[in-house]
């Protein structure tokens, strides 16, 4: 298991487990997370993130993220695995998976492979 990848997880906004309903989410996110890492496969725990943030472009400083976007980018973690299809199956046990959420999987490219990406036109 060479090769590292990061989840950006997603769900919904507005579909949020209800506050009665969130120590049982909780839990079952924990329960995924401690199968990942005893099989050696946590790379990074991660962390959330916050719903405010701001955009940077090369004139202005935005709000963000924006209001008209459906989706919630709510946390990241980083996993070892083979290839994208050996980390799919990881993504697919994600507990925001099975409650309507996605995952966004990225392959991190180290600083000495840099140069052999092909950036998209």
């Amino acid at each position: 298991m060479s090769n590292e990848y990061i989840f950006f997880i997603r769900w919904t906004k507005g579909e949020q487990p209800a506050p009665e309903h969130m120590q049982a989410a909780i839990e079952e996110w924990l329960k995924w997370m401690g199968t990942i890492a005893a099989q050696g496969r946590l790379a990074d725990q991660g962390n959330s993130l916050s719903l405010e943030g701001k955009v940077v472009r090369a004139n202005d400083v935005t709000d963000g993220p924006y209001v008209e976007i459906k989706e919630a980018l709510g946390g990241y973690i980083v996993v070892r695995g083979e290839d994208f299809e050996d980390v799919i199956s990881i993504a697919r046990e994600c507990p925001i998976v099975k409650a309507g959420g996605n995952i966004e999987i990225r392959k991190v490219v180290p600083p000495q492979e840099i140069g052999e990406i092909i950036l998209p036109e």
